[in-house]
């Protein structure tokens, strides 16, 4: 005999939590605006947007916010198989900032930017 379905939905529910409310949360959160110039640095980048409409960037281990690890993130990796087999470039977004994750061994600085360039010029949506 089978358990009705709503009780399989339930179940199925609820083991997906905490992780279905935060991708909902995410999903239904703005973005702030996409950087428009990209620091070549090695590691993580952090471009913070203040209300104002001011911005700065700054270096950091991973995406961190407030001292804690940015725990949602919309996530794109870059990657050149012609060049190696290892990602070139990273780009994430929450709602407090953007990153991008440049690879340390990577030292095409006028591919990296052309790579930024043609995404952040992309007729994708910044915040919804």
């Amino acid at each position: 005999m089978h358990a009705p379905a709503s009780s399989s939905t339930s179940i199925e529910l609820d083991t997906a939590e905490p992780w279905l409310g935060m991708a909902k949360a995410h999903a239904e959160s703005k973005l702030p605006p996409k950087p428009e110039y990209l620091e070549v640095q090695s590691g993580w980048t952090k471009y913070i947007f203040k209300p104002d409409g001011s911005s700065y960037f700054e270096p950091g281990e991973f995406p961190m916010h407030n001292g804690k690890p940015d725990t949602v993130l919309t996530f794109d990796v870059e990657t050149l198989p012609n060049y190696h087999q290892y990602p070139v470039m990273a780009c994430a977004a929450s709602e407090h900032a953007w990153y991008a994750w440049i690879s340390p061994g990577s030292s095409r600085r006028r591919t990296i930017q052309s790579i930024w360039f043609r995404w952040a010029t992309s007729q994708l949506p910044a915040s919804s």
